[in-house]
């Protein structure tokens, strides 16, 4: 029964036959954000801690700009009276109606004092132009701040790795010094002259002076 509710248009359209699928999609998108993370960290110096340079970041955003402007193909709008409104079929259909494609490509091939200057000189087009650059560029941050957490995220994981080795060897001297405290002090009831239970305590604590530096 369950596989056959999972098998509806809904859950097609999604891109997900099946929960099973989802789950390796999923897995598969997971390692390749780490992949991307751990390229970042190798191809951008101080990743992510540091400020990504101006040339670095615009390369990252034209790539996300890419990828919002297949999921975004844009708006035709038809231009009547100076106004910009979204273009119905009899708009499209009419040659004599000036028509013009908003899209992420246009939005930013508008230079910063390009795109100022247009407030003053065509409002009506400044304001559909942001709304594109505006969903675009919140777009692209959302997609670094994920790349951000993502780096962050593999560079503590090996700072933890890192601690939690070093931890497992401190507490191998640990026990090794206890054990070796205990085995002296059975010699020494033993009456094994050599097992100084006055001496082994001494060394351990010269030992402990210099391991703890």
């Amino acid at each position: 029964m369950a596989s056959k509710i999972l098998a509806t248009p809904v859950a097609l359209a999604s891109g997900f036959s099946s929960i099973r699928d989802l789950g390796y999609k999923q897995a598969k998108h997971s390692e390749g954000a780490t992949a991307q993370a751990q390229y970042a960290i190798d191809s951008m110096p101080g990743f992510p801690e540091s400020e990504i340079t101006p040339e670095n970041k615009a390369q990252l955003f034209d790539g996300y700009r890419l990828r919002f402007g297949e999921n975004n193909p844009g708006t035709t709008y038809a231009i009547i009276n100076g106004n910009y409104v979204t273009a119905t079929d009899d708009h499209m259909a009419n040659k004599s109606v000036e028509k013009i494609l908003i899209d992420v490509g246009y939005a930013f091939s508008l230079a910063s004092h390009e795109f100022g200057k247009l407030k003053n000189e065509n409002h009506a087009l400044h304001a559909v132009v942001k709304i594109v650059r505006d969903k675009a560029g919140t777009y692209c941050s959302n997609r670094l701040g994920d790349l951000i957490r993502e780096a962050k995220r593999i560079k503590n994981a090996g700072k933890e790795r890192a601690r939690a080795a070093t931890v497992d060897f401190s507490e191998r001297v640990a026990k090794a010094l206890d054990d070796l405290g205990d085995k002296c002090k059975l010699a020494n009831l033993r009456g094994d002259e050599t097992a100084d239970a006055a001496r082994y305590k001494a060394a351990r604590i010269a030992f402990l002076v210099v391991w703890s530096k």
